[in-house]
């Protein structure tokens, strides 16, 4: 699933780590993964994390930090980015995440 969702948003799937994709494109390298979870359940660690809402893409909440993390709930799982491998690797901004968002509203989850 987050294989397909990454390439539909228009990025090459260039090496996995065992528990995430890494992505590239755009001038961006991150990591991409899926877990279940709802907003709900991931609430906690959010705050304990401090991550905040970040805005709306879609119509679909993006939450994370400034420079490392991005997620969003699709249906029950949760899409998480993260910068890597690089030491220079950025995740997308925020306006950039339209693509990945929009893909992950197409490609079915894993059952």
């Amino acid at each position: 699933m987050v294989q397909r969702l990454a390439q539909r948003a228009g990025y090459r799937i260039t090496g996995q780590t065992g528990s995430a994709l890494i992505a590239e494109g755009s001038g961006r390298s991150f990591y991409i993964w899926a877990n279940a979870g709802t907003t709900k359940e991931i609430s906690k660690a959010a705050e304990r994390e401090k991550w905040k809402p970040l805005g709306s893409v879609e119509g679909v909440e993006v939450y994370g930090d400034e420079s490392l993390w991005r997620w969003w709930v699709m249906e029950d799982f949760v899409v998480w980015i993260h910068a890597g491998p690089y030491m220079n690797s950025q995740v997308p901004s925020l306006e950039a995440m339209e693509s990945l968002v929009r893909a992950s509203e197409t490609v079915p989850p894993p059952r």
